[in-house]
């Protein structure tokens, strides 16, 4: 009877621990399931969120791009509205000049004129007059061409600097790019090899539960 008892417990002893190891196979073969999803999820969203990053890096580069050439441009068209001035501003003093020599041609035939008995004075210092308001005008709009000439080269150098900063984002941005980029492909390659280690530690540990109940290890 105590034999009988015996293998009766030891039936129920194999039969618990059958069970016990099934469902510890269960729980690891689902656990390395979810594992499995989640690893694949997280890689998903991070991915996602790196190509968004490196999407809106491309449209940067391009602004920026679009801006350093602006730049540029602007820069080359302060030099040529600089230079410009400069020669409008030298053509000028040679017009006031031409145009006091006139009137001190004009001073000089006024005598003249006075002898012969005519209008010609009156005349004459009509001319006078308007070639000397518009020597005035000349030299006011010379004096405003000067200055803003002036503060064209002075603003030059800062100018400079910032255009030179300006064609230096491009290439940071682009650099910030592939940086991004190396990080998408990282975590691509590490969701790979997590999947590749859930697997292969499941696998590990339900070859030993299938190991062990096969000999009657625990």
């Amino acid at each position: 009877m105590l034999t009988a008892r015996f293998g009766h417990n030891e039936r129920v002893h194999s039969q618990t621990t059958t069970w016990l190891t099934r469902v510890m196979m269960a729980f690891v073969a689902v656990t390395a399931v979810v594992a499995w999803i989640g690893v694949g999820e997280l890689g998903g969203s991070s991915s996602a969120g790196l190509r968004a990053t490196e999407t809106a890096l491309d449209h940067a580069v391009g602004l920026a791009d679009a801006t350093a050439t602006l730049g540029v441009q602007v820069q080359q068209a302060m030099t040529t509205l600089g230079n410009g001035m400069g020669s409008a501003a030298e053509a000028m003093d040679h017009t006031v000049a031409v145009s006091r020599d006139v009137r001190a041609l004009l001073d000089t035939l006024a005598p003249l004129g006075a002898q012969l008995g005519t209008d010609a004075p009156a005349r004459l210092a009509d001319l006078v007059t308007s070639l000397g308001q518009a020597e005035a005008s000349l030299q006011e709009v010379q004096g405003g061409m000067n200055e803003t000439q002036a503060n064209l080269v002075a603003a030059a150098p800062a100018f400079a600097e910032v255009v030179t900063r300006l064609q230096a984002v491009p290439d940071e941005l682009r650099a910030a790019r592939a940086r991004v980029h190396a990080s998408a492909v990282s975590v691509g390659r590490g969701v790979v090899l997590l999947r590749i280690a859930i697997t292969v530690g499941a696998l590990m540990v339900l070859l030993r539960s299938a190991l062990a109940r096969r000999t009657g290890q625990p």
